[in-house]
């Protein structure tokens, strides 16, 4: 028998009980969100989400301006059913969360000259029809362009 308990075990177990409580907080956000959003039109659900609870408010956040204010004109019917869950609750704020959006990957043009001197030489084959060689012609100049 161990008198002395293991410095090992007993940092195991505080992280085990940190993330037991992250797990339970975390389910419980996602059966708060699951309920608010059967109470929403369909259309609603996947511009929105819970984020928090602070200072006796439920945080929302929307990712669009518009939803974001069809939020906020159902919250008067919305409140008194989250203080059924949570009575603890006194308000629900809304705030605005764009989505991420992938930057556009840069365009890059061919650096090899021989594009350029290709586009020419096939503009000078199409001449019977002059927009077409023409925009052949301004194509090959521009990748002719240093960057």
């Amino acid at each position: 028998m161990e008198l002395i308990p293991n410095c090992r075990q007993s940092k195991d177990r505080a992280f085990n009980s940190e993330l037991h409580n992250l797990v339970r907080l975390s389910q419980y956000f996602n059966e708060l969100d699951r309920r608010l959003k059967s109470w929403l039109p369909a259309n609603l659900h996947a511009h929105f989400h819970v984020s928090c609870i602070e200072q006796q408010t439920l945080v929302l956040h929307a990712d669009m301006p518009a939803m974001a204010s069809r939020l906020k004109m159902m919250l008067p019917a919305l409140l008194p059913k989250i203080q059924e869950i949570n009575p603890h609750i006194r308000q629900i704020q809304v705030y605005l969360q764009p989505r991420n959006i992938a930057p556009k990957a840069p365009v890059s043009r061919p650096s090899d000259p021989q594009v350029a001197q290709m586009l020419e030489q096939t503009a000078q084959k199409v001449a019977a029809s002059p927009k077409l060689s023409q925009a052949l012609q301004r194509l090959a100049q521009h990748l002719s362009e240093p960057e």
